[in-house]
């Protein structure tokens, strides 16, 4: 039991050592006026996705949320004649986060909650949005408006579009370049806990790629005994940094995410030869069938090019021969796809083993309010 003393939740935090010296909350610094706060006192509580269990509560401090808004504001080049359209809602990290990062920046935002695919692409048009954040289901979404809507943003004065969240499947990316060819996308790898990389617009396109470190982080991936993993081979994602959040809110057990200075939101993913990391899956969607570990991203990437599948999860389900069996759950953009189709279509793309043993088809994906697709939901209801 946890008790509920202030000093002791504040005694199971994390400490951080990297709050840089030119903080402007820094309360070492000399100023004219008394500092009503120090850097490292609480700003108050975030609570995370919960796609794949039940949301935590993440506490931030002055310093870590000014971090996490720096290390956005570096990384993606957020100026002060930006004006950010953001779709998230204010409870969420990306809400808040992206919204206070534009303030810092002293640029100017539009908030576009609760998300309607038309109405963003109005407001981007008449308040002159330059940089856009969304979800890869809300990007579908504006891709799924008639051609006039979606156009649109073609001749509007956005010059930057930031998908985070969830990782940018290729046919959603080759369907983004087709319509809107010369609107840049980076990808932005990061958490409620903490901002990791950001694979910036003009570096190379790769599936499942999330980029290089963000500004002021650090990235490391780290095998089952907490060792470093060699080049190209998965482990465990760690980030450490200025945007770091200060701990959960009364979850003790909850610190198996430290490994020293060094922080993990559970992904599964690895680091090639130039420094890029790539994100297989999240551990808790990992499919274990016979013996194999299989990414759920994988298949999803592959079968999300086929045209008239609109939107699909994959997912492990209970198989009393295989542990888990792959299990796909599809969204047609038109009536007649059939299981069989599905299936024969992943096995000219896949091997054998992760070909989907059963597809079930449903009118849309159950998602939270920020647009992510609750696997949980999927795997109860196959």
């Amino acid at each position: 039991m946890v008790s509920d003393d202030p000093d002791a939740v504040a005694r199971m935090t994390k400490p951080h050592r990297y709050w840089l010296a030119w903080s402007s909350l820094d309360s070492s610094m000399t100023s004219p006026f008394p500092l009503a706060v120090s850097s490292r006192d609480r700003v108050g509580i975030l609570y995370t996705s919960g796609t794949t269990g039940v949301p935590k509560g993440a506490w931030h401090t002055h310093e870590t949320l000014w971090g996490w808004n720096h290390s956005l504001v570096a990384s993606v080049g957020i100026t002060p004649d930006d004006c950010i359209v953001n779709p998230y809602p204010l409870f969420h990290m990306g809400g808040i986060g992206f919204t206070m990062a534009a303030l810092q920046a002293g640029g100017s935002v539009v908030l576009e909650t609760p998300f309607d695919p038309s109405h963003l692409v109005r407001s981007t048009r008449v308040w002159n949005g330059t940089i856009a954040f969304m979800v890869p289901t809300m990007v579908q979404a504006v891709l799924d408006l008639c051609s006039e809507e979606r156009d649109a943003l073609r001749n509007s004065v956005l010059r930057h579009l930031v998908t985070t969240s969830a990782p940018l499947l290729t046919g959603t990316r080759r369907e983004m370049a087709g319509v809107w060819p010369k609107i840049p996308v980076s990808v932005l790898y990061s958490a409620t806990e903490a901002i990791f990389s950001l694979l910036r617009r003009e570096e190379r396109e790769a599936p499942l790629c999330v980029g290089r470190p963000a500004f002021g982080s650090g990235i490391t991936v780290l095998d089952e005994a907490r060792q470093p993993s060699p080049v190209g081979v998965p482990g465990t994602v760690y980030v450490r940094g200025v945007s770091i959040f200060s701990g959960y809110h009364r979850a003790p057990e909850q610190f198996d995410a430290w490994c020293d200075d060094w922080l993990t939101c559970f992904d599964y993913g690895y680091v090639d030869e130039d420094g890029y990391l790539y994100l297989v899956d999240r551990e808790k969607d990992l499919i274990n069938s016979g013996g194999e570990k299989i990414s759920s991203l994988v298949i999803e990437n592959v079968l999300r090019t086929r045209p008239n599948i609109k939107e699909v999860g994959v997912v492990g389900i209970p198989d009393k021969y295989w542990g888990e069996a792959v299990h796909a759950v599809v969204v047609p953009r038109a009536p007649g796809l059939t299981a069989a189709d599905v299936q024969a279509f992943a096995r000219l793309h896949l091997p054998a083993y992760q070909v989907p043993k059963t597809v079930a088809f449903l009118e849309s994906l159950p998602k939270t309010p920020t647009g992510k697709v609750l696997k949980r939901v999927l795997r109860e209801r196959p």
